[in-house]
């Protein structure tokens, strides 16, 4: 009785706590994208789940020991469901739209910088040594992008396919990997 009763209370904790905490998360974070806020509710969810069912599983075999009702039992496993749920989901929606936000803004920042060239047509030391911090500033925006995982989690890549973006993502930092070194190769042969 207690462990059914606290399976269900933590069941309907979490989907209560999850939705509420994203979409608080969301508008304090200012994401409007449905499927960002899609990403921010699973993120909650998951994030509530364990520690909704612990508590709910602990209050209910803390009040069946003591003998109360089942009714009894049931209410203390939605009491302890529902503010562990509350807590952890809150906690997790905010991390997680804290994560799109930054995504969004080392988007934002290498997007920012143009489009990166290589040097091929550079004449001087002074124009290679240009592009090469554009494109060593788009490469470490690049790389992060990647590392953070954005393209599972931004409205943009996932309406492209998530793997399929961030295929492309690693294909365009090879290339621009190879462009910089052809240019920091190329950088000694130039005049000042």
């Amino acid at each position: 009785m207690a462990k059914e009763a606290a399976e269900k209370a933590a069941r309907e904790a979490v989907d209560k706590a999850a939705t509420e905490a994203a979409d608080k998360a969301a508008k304090d974070a200012g994401i409007t994208e449905a499927l960002e806020k899609d990403v921010i509710e699973k993120a909650a969810k998951a994030g509530a789940e364990k520690p909704a069912r612990d508590a709910a599983e602990k209050a209910a075999l803390d009040a069946a020991g003591k003998g109360a009702a089942e009714k009894e039992v049931r209410e203390a496993a939605d009491q302890a469901a529902k503010k562990a749920a509350d807590e952890a989901a809150e906690k997790a929606a905010k991390e997680q739209a804290d994560k799109i936000v930054e995504c969004k803004a080392i988007h934002t920042a290498y997007k920012a910088l143009g489009t990166a060239q290589g040097c091929k047509k550079s004449t001087t030391q002074a124009d290679a040594r240009a592009k090469i911090a554009v494109l060593t500033a788009v490469i470490a925006g690049r790389t992060s992008y990647l590392a953070k995982r954005c393209d599972y989690i931004l409205a943009g890549s996932i309406k492209r396919g998530s793997a399929t973006a961030e295929r492309g993502h690693n294909e365009q930092l090879t290339g621009l990997t190879g462009a910089l070194n052809k240019c920091l190769a190329k950088l000694p042969t130039l005049p000042p």
